[in-house]
C-alpha cells in the first residue's frame, strides 16, 4: 500500500505513519452540519429549478448541467428558430 499512497498520509494498520483516533464528539456534529449544508443547497437548487420530479441529479446536486426547465426553454427556441427556417425556405 504505501507504493500508492506516502506513508505520511497512510494509517499505522495500513503500514503507514499516521496515529488516527476516531473521536465521535469531534466528528460526528461536523459530519451532520455537513450534510445538513448539503441538503439546504440541493433543496435550493430544486426550487429553483421549478420543484420538478425527474430533475437532473448534476443539476441538483451543483454540477454542470441545465435544469429541466432550461434545457426544455432551449429545445422549444431552437424548435422557432427550426420552424421559421422551414417557413423561409417554403
Amino acid at each position: 500500500m504505501a507504493s500508492h499512497v506516502p506513508r505520511e498520509q497512510l494509517l499505522k494498520a495500513n503500514g503507514g505513519d499516521v496515529e488516527f483516533e476516531y473521536d465521535h464528539e469531534v466528528y460526528w456534529s461536523t459530519f451532520v452540519k455537513f450534510a445538513a449544508d448539503r441538503r439546504a443547497e440541493y433543496e435550493v437548487r430544486w426550487e429553483r429549478g421549478g420543484k420538478r420530479i425527474g430533475e437532473h441529479e448534476d443539476y441538483l446536486r451543483g454540477g454542470t448541467d441545465r435544469n429541466l426547465a432550461q434545457l426544455e426553454s432551449g429545445a422549444a427556441e431552437e424548435e422557432k428558430v427550426n420552424s421559421a427556417a422551414n417557413s423561409a425556405t417554403n
